[in-house]
């Protein structure tokens, strides 16, 4: 379990380093492209920080329905960050094309929270077949 949340914790504070020197060399700004990695890898935490939290809970109703939530925060967490950057003015938010790139940054997260799933699949339960 601890091994999970701290692969989650390393995901979670690549993300911030890559985001902190993106700003610092206006990375976003010199390649316009380049959120959509970085959604990317915010669905994927968020994702991990999800299913961590389910295997702790270790709750079989909850792991049932393990995608949908996994989903429901990454939409969560994306939609959120987009508010947060409508409310510091990184965009505007009501023109049509900062829609357009809200909804893209969107599914971005949600793509990540797909790749998460198989991610925690591929890395944590392969040890489980392993061990049988």
């Amino acid at each position: 379990m601890r091994t999970k949340f701290y692969f989650s914790l390393f995901v979670a504070f690549f993300i911030i380093t890559v985001n902190y020197y993106a700003n610092f060399y206006q990375v976003y700004w010199l390649f316009p492209w380049f959120d959509i990695p970085m959604h990317i890898l915010g669905g994927i935490m968020v994702g991990l920080f999800v299913q961590t939290g389910i295997e702790h809970f270790n709750n079989r109703k909850i792991n049932k329905n393990r995608v949908l939530l996994v989903f429901l925060g990454a939409i969560a967490v994306g939609v959120f960050w987009e508010c947060v950057e409508w409310y510091f003015r990184i965009t505007d938010g009501l023109g049509p094309l900062s829609r357009i790139d809200t909804i893209k940054d969107v599914i971005d997260d949600i793509i990540g929270g797909a790749l998460s799933i198989w991610f925690w699949r591929f890395l944590f339960n392969k040890t489980k077949i392993q061990q049988k």
